[in-house]
């Protein structure tokens, strides 16, 4: 299975020009957004993707709307085997477009975790964080496997973290780029291609339209 990960830092300079190239429901539901870097996470998220279902299916996939599924995982009422997941972390956005299921995660390695070793660990996870440098850092690692993992179906937390080891699972790509460890889950081993991108990038797709 071919996926392809975009990375970007979500420029918030950029938000009000990127706003208009959302329909208007999800144009309304991202400006909602109180915080900037939020709001331009979630814009440049979702453009991105977009930007991917017009490539394969034309320009008026750029209109489809978000439909919600079982627990809550969305998709495009146009295409339900177009698969994405989108993720982001201190202002950095990881989009992952696959045809077939996908949950992706991205986290920055050097956030603070103990408390949530003891509660979101397998036996065996804990007892190979005990052999490692820097537990807390490959703690990190470990959570954007999960993460993806438990969005593959859209179940989230709810999956339950203690009790599901990634320690050797492979249908779980994961990376390390410019500080975030970035984690995308599919149904079966994963290809995974790294694609780094910029808001002038995206916009200017847009801009064409």
């Amino acid at each position: 299975m071919k996926i392809q990960l975009f990375l970007m830092s979500a420029d918030e300079n950029l938000c009000d020009e990127g706003l208009k190239y959302l329909p208007e429901g999800r144009r309304n539901a991202v400006s909602r957004r109180k915080q900037p870097q939020a709001r331009a996470e979630s814009l440049f998220g979702e453009l991105i993707v977009r930007r991917e279902i017009c490539r394969r299916f034309g320009k008026e996939a750029a209109a489809w709307d978000f439909r919600i599924g079982e627990y809550g995982k969305p998709y495009f009422a146009g295409n339900e085997s177009f698969g994405f997941s989108i993720s982001h972390s201190s202002g950095t956005v990881l989009a992952a477009v696959t045809d077939g299921n996908i949950g992706a995660d991205i986290e920055h390695c050097d956030r603070r975790s103990d408390r949530l070793i003891k509660k979101c660990c397998t036996p065996d996870e804990r007892e190979y964080l005990e052999t490692v440098p820097d537990k807390n850092r490959e703690f990190m690692r470990l959570w954007t496997r999960k993460e993806a993992l438990s969005k593959l179906d859209g179940r989230g937390i709810a999956m339950g973290f203690g009790s599901v080891s990634v320690l050797s699972d492979e249908r779980i790509f994961t990376a390390e780029r410019d500080g975030f460890f970035l984690s995308a889950a599919a149904e079966t081993v994963p290809e995974c291609e790294i694609i780094v991108c910029t808001g002038t990038e995206i916009l200017d797709f847009w801009r064409e339209q």
